[in-house]
């Protein structure tokens, strides 16, 4: 057996043994799995990611503890125990390490994540994408975000299936939400669901996602105009009812890097201080962040509903530069090469 399936058998039963204990005690079984994480971190990024969470769990009143409490409550507990692996291990240890090396043998920058739009089944299909994950899991990425909706569900359920050891957040576009739908994900276990806070009976959903155990998350998307509402904190009220367990916001390309500080700086802030019950993420920041300790002038990249590349900056032209057409090594080398 590899050192690196020692690790994650260690981990796997060590995990089994908090949720276990976590039935009559929250507080220091939490504490224990942090300590544990940081005591198989390597790098500098693992190391000061357990580093922030011990501190923030020094203090006994932090909500952070209800925010755990109703994870282990209401989800189900091998959709804790793989999700968790997945990302903790697989993504942010394994792969990070993959990735690095990866790095010094083909010269170019490799991202954390790769998000992907899987709305427009003609232009990107459940193929396109099976694709470029094969291809990203060999260099070592393991986090992957979909926006899709509910007619595209047993496309992604096939990811799902098809590639175990990674993590995935599914993005549940459209004003509409067939709930029916999703029971096919009820048997996976290493995904998050979000619902657009401005689906039609978006709590309504969430309360089925609930009742099934499910791990979901809530999000929207924000502007100049619609910034107010977050940073004020009346946004979060919606994602507060739920009792869910992420929030996250992502930017749209119409949106001011003024903006982008301000929320930014507002989630920052909110975390540090441990508002809220839940963990609030804005995406473009966080992933550009993680991207960005990982490997110096890595910014996030995703895949549009047209299957073109895009960063923060925008969407890339290029026929070289879609997935549908260009490798994923040969899209990177053509736009993350490293200098020398």
């Amino acid at each position: 057996m590899k050192k690196a399936d020692i690790t994650k058998t260690i981990i796997e039963l060590t995990v089994d043994k908090v949720l276990a204990d976590m039935a009559t005690e929250s507080e220091r079984p939490i504490r224990n799995l942090v300590d544990l994480g940081k005591s198989f971190s390597k790098g500098q990024f693992q190391k000061k990611f357990f580093e922030m969470a011990q501190n923030i769990l020094e203090n006994e009143e932090s909500p952070y503890y209800v925010y755990v409490k109703n994870s282990v409550d209401k989800v189900n507990h091998e959709t804790l125990k793989t999700f968790g692996i997945n990302l903790g291990y697989n993504a942010y240890t394994y792969g990070v390490n993959q990735i690095r090396e990866n790095e010094k043998k083909y010269c170019f920058i490799i991202p954390w994540t790769l998000i992907f739009s899987m709305e427009n089944p003609s232009k990107v299909s459940e193929n396109d994408v099976e694709m470029m994950i094969s291809q990203g899991v060999k260099l070592g990425i393991y986090t992957y975000f979909i926006f899709c909706t509910t007619n595209q569900i047993k496309q992604v359920a096939h990811l799902l299936e098809a590639f175990e050891d990674c993590v995935f957040v599914i993005f549940l576009e459209g004003a509409s939400i067939k709930t029916g739908e999703l029971e096919v994900l009820y048997t996976y276990h290493n995904f998050m669901i979000s619902i657009a806070s401005e689906s039609r009976a978006c709590i309504k959903i969430m309360a089925f996602l609930r009742k099934r155990g499910f791990l979901y998350a809530m999000h929207a998307f924000y502007n100049d105009c619609k910034a107010e509402e977050i940073i004020t904190g009346k946004w979060l009220k919606s994602p507060l009812r739920t009792a869910t367990t992420f929030a996250f916001l992502i930017s749209e390309s119409t949106c001011s890097l003024k903006t982008k500080n301000e929320v930014r700086n507002y989630v920052i802030n909110g975390r540090e201080k441990q508002h809220y019950p839940l963990f609030l993420i804005d995406i473009t920041s966080d992933i550009s962040y993680i991207n960005e300790v990982i490997s110096e002038d890595s910014h996030f990249i995703g895949f549009n509903s047209e299957g073109q590349l895009y960063t923060a900056a925008g969407v890339i032209a290029g026929k070289n530069n879609n997935l549908r057409t260009g490798t994923l090594q040969e899209i990177l080398k053509q736009n993350r090469s490293i200098k020398e």
